[in-house]
């Protein structure tokens, strides 16, 4: 048995004694006011755990909201061909990227150009952006992640031709941005980690929807389920309180067990 079990008990304990003493004394105004209390005290329990399980079936229903959103956007489609690649996959102004860094990074945009074919780069300066496309593509076909990387803080760009300009909108560049997590944070692997969080945002640019979809349904019923729960925990919060402290659960039983209580102590009273 734990502490708030314990607890529990005693406190239903000592409104049984309180109860029993003002029936031994014929006190009707206490006995009128335990059955009150107790009355008021069920409700306000049986209210406070429904009103979180309705939060918590709300907050499912604005979940499933969310992805049914995410599930009918327009999803752009994986190129028929990676294309050429790039001369060279990393460019570091910042001095900041180690040469193992260096080759985890290629190793990533060589999985991207294998998984969604397509080929990217990273250019890593602290200089705000500029156009560095043309050092890494003879073509239009590829995209180049500008980290504009700082001791503190950095930011992230896209700098993409024709070739790509179905799948770098505005509207695919916001999620891509929302799966990146380290730019803002402190860390000299910002690029690194950048281009992981780049791989991240295809999948959910490219199969988050479909995802999504699967999800919404599931989301939706259990947001019903909740909703159920908080009809059942209603009752059930109050009929555990009316146990605890030794009342009928039913009402109609509560009212006969009141009357008899005053009829009785009015009698021990006179």
């Amino acid at each position: 048995m734990d502490l708030s079990t314990f607890n529990t008990c005693v406190q239903g304990f000592l409104a049984r004694m309180a109860l029993h003493s003002a029936y031994e004394r014929g006190d009707t105004t206490r006995i009128k006011r335990f059955f009150k209390t107790v009355e008021v005290g069920s409700l306000i329990g049986g209210l406070f755990m429904a009103v979180i399980l309705v939060g918590l079936a709300i907050s499912m229903f604005l979940t499933a909201y969310d992805s049914s959103q995410e599930a009918a956007r327009n999803v752009p489609v994986i190129p028929a061909a990676a294309g050429a690649a790039p001369v060279q996959r990393v460019i570091d102004e910042t001095g900041f990227i180690t040469e193992s860094c260096a080759e985890r990074i290629a190793d990533t945009l060589e999985d991207i150009a294998d998984e969604y074919n397509i080929q990217a780069a990273v250019y890593s300066s602290p200089e705000p952006p500029h156009d560095v496309y043309d050092l890494f593509f003879s073509t239009d076909n590829g995209v180049v992640l500008y980290v504009e990387d700082h001791e503190n803080y950095g930011f992230l760009t896209y700098q993409s031709r024709d070739g790509l300009m179905d799948i770098f909108t505005r509207e695919n560049i916001a999620i891509l941005d929302e799966a990146q997590t380290y730019l803002a944070e402190f860390t000299h692997d910002r690029a690194d980690n950048a281009v992981s969080d780049f791989k991240d945002g295809l999948r959910r640019l490219f199969y988050g929807a479909e995802q999504k979809s699967r999800s919404a349904p599931f989301e939706a019923l259990t947001g019903v389920f909740w909703l159920l729960m908080a009809v059942v925990f209603y009752f059930v919060v109050r009929a555990m309180i009316f146990q605890i402290v030794g009342l009928p659960v039913r009402k109609k039983r509560r009212e006969a067990a009141l009357q008899m209580m005053l009829e009785t102590a009015g009698k021990l009273q006179t």
